[in-house]
């Protein structure tokens, strides 16, 4: 049985490769900032109603959205952030308050890791 064949590439190609890559790693950045934003500025805007289900629904599953925009994309800081928020906001959890200081500083800590 033979072993695997090794494939070589033009210097040019694994050029245009990596320059493709990279410019992948910058939107998949911008992709998940973006994600983060939109998270913040819900937040931001619920802020007097974060106890109502229907916003800690709304919340709980951006949140959720992000945990797996960010295990998709390899972010595994982001998502283990957002796992957090995701459980802060969960509606099926009866009598837990939001606590709007601990996500904004969740907020933060997830804009510090994209900022890496």
């Amino acid at each position: 049985m033979a072993g695997p064949t090794r494939v070589e590439l033009h210097p040019a190609a694994n050029t245009a490769a990596q320059g493709l890559m990279s410019a992948m790693a910058v939107e998949f950045d911008r992709w998940m900032a973006d994600e983060v934003e939109e998270l913040a500025e819900t937040v931001s805007v619920a802020a007097g109603s974060a106890e109502s289900a229907h916003m800690r629904d709304h919340l709980h599953q951006l949140a959720e959205q992000l945990v797996r925009q960010a295990e998709l994309l390899g972010y595994p800081d982001v998502m283990r952030v957002a796992e957090r928020l995701k459980r802060q906001f969960d509606p099926s959890v009866d009598g837990s308050l939001v606590d709007l200081g601990e996500i904004d500083l969740r907020i933060i800590e997830l804009r510090a890791l994209l900022q890496r």
